[in-house]
């Protein structure tokens, strides 16, 4: 009998256990679900969010210039160019100011425009000489065939002393001479005429290699960002070190350098997906965010009217979705908003946001 009750205290022992694991089972299931139901929301969310710049509403964009150089006869190029002066953030800069420098590499061409320039102007000389030399001989020739005439007519005043065959032989002389007199009358001319043009010529090949010192000095201009207008500085965001840019970086050809913000007013540039184009309107609230918590209201103010590929907007055809088509919408941000143009942002369009984000809309200016 007692050992009949020891089996059923067994056996309800096992199945107290099994039941309270299968409970603890149920409860770790449902706990896995709940955090995977709540990781799905997150990452959901952060989907929706919208990659932006912060941009100065109204502003000129400078660019890094090409870094090629090619005159009388030199060409070198490279890829990049150092970035050796650039103006500090919100400094206020009237027209044609100097905002930006970049370092040029290019001067030993000015050795060679000036070599040129001394070759042409020994060239120049050279021609002259051996010109007015030209022109002389033929001068000599003209005098001597002038000699020869006058000679041979005071020959044929030997008519009453010399006989008829002799005469004969002193007028074809003076013919013969009065015949080389004209020709070398008429190539003097020419070589007058030529020496006219060989100056010209010359003239003109000196002036042109002079002027190469100003075709010089203006393409070494390009290398000075001049600001076109009076403005604010703003520096441009550089996309692949996911920073501002800062003097000594190293651009390439077309590199925004400079954004040249006609006020201090601030707007977002944002980048919606093609199939998400429906989720956006003017005149929409959206909200910024940045590295920190704070938020900060905007209203769509542009939208694009045609798509264009990320890598294309955002210069950076490595990207994994650089193939991805996307429209450019702009929003300006309200007025003491703390962010600075050029940094990288979230932006949530004020539709998608929950009910604690709601009171941000309509503060946008």
């Amino acid at each position: 009998m007692s050992r009949c009750s020891a089996n059923v205290s067994v056996i309800a022992l096992v199945t107290a256990l099994c039941s309270c694991q299968g409970a603890a089972s149920r409860r770790d299931a449902q706990l896995a679900d709940e955090l995977g139901q709540k990781h799905i929301l997150q990452t959901s969310t952060e989907e929706r969010l919208l990659l932006g710049f912060v941009v100065a509403r109204e502003f000129t964009e400078l660019r890094a210039p090409p870094n090629v150089f090619k005159l009388a006869g030199w060409h070198s190029s490279s890829g990049h160019t150092k970035l050796t002066m650039l103006a500090e953030e919100g400094k206020h800069v009237k027209r044609g100011e100097v905002v930006a420098r970049f370092n040029f590499r290019h001067s030993r061409a000015l050795d060679r425009i000036k070599d040129r320039i001394r070759r042409a102007e020994a060239d120049q000389k050279k021609s002259a000489i051996t010109q007015d030399k030209a022109l002389s001989e033929l001068l000599s020739q003209r005098h001597r065939r002038l000699l020869d005439v006058s000679t041979a007519r005071l020959d044929t005043l030997k008519e009453a002393v010399i006989s008829q065959r002799q005469l004969l032989l002193y007028r074809i002389a003076e013919k013969r001479a009065l015949f080389e007199v004209e020709a070398i009358t008429a190539r003097g001319t020419a070589q007058r005429k030529t020496l006219q043009a060989e100056r010209a010529y010359q003239l003109q090949r000196v002036t042109r290699e002079r002027k190469n010192i100003g075709r010089y000095e203006r393409q070494k201009e390009r290398y000075s960002l001049r600001a076109p207008h009076a403005g604010v500085v703003r520096h441009a965001y550089y996309r692949r070190r996911r920073r501002k840019l800062k003097k000594g970086d190293g651009m390439p050809t077309g590199q925004p350098v400079i954004l040249l913000a006609k006020d201090e007013r601030l707007a977002v540039r944002c980048f919606i997906p093609e199939h998400r184009l429906h989720e956006v309107h003017l005149d929409q609230g959206v909200i910024v965010m940045g590295h920190s918590t704070a938020k900060y209201p905007g209203k769509v103010t542009h939208i694009e009217r045609f798509p264009q590929e990320l890598g294309f907007l955002l210069r950076d055809n490595d990207l994994p979705n650089a193939r991805v088509k996307a429209f450019v919408v702009v929003a300006d941000l309200a007025k003491g908003t703390k962010l600075a143009a050029g940094h990288e942002v979230r932006v949530r369009l004020l539709d998608d946001l929950d009910e604690n984000d709601k009171p941000f809309k309509g503060s946008a200016p």
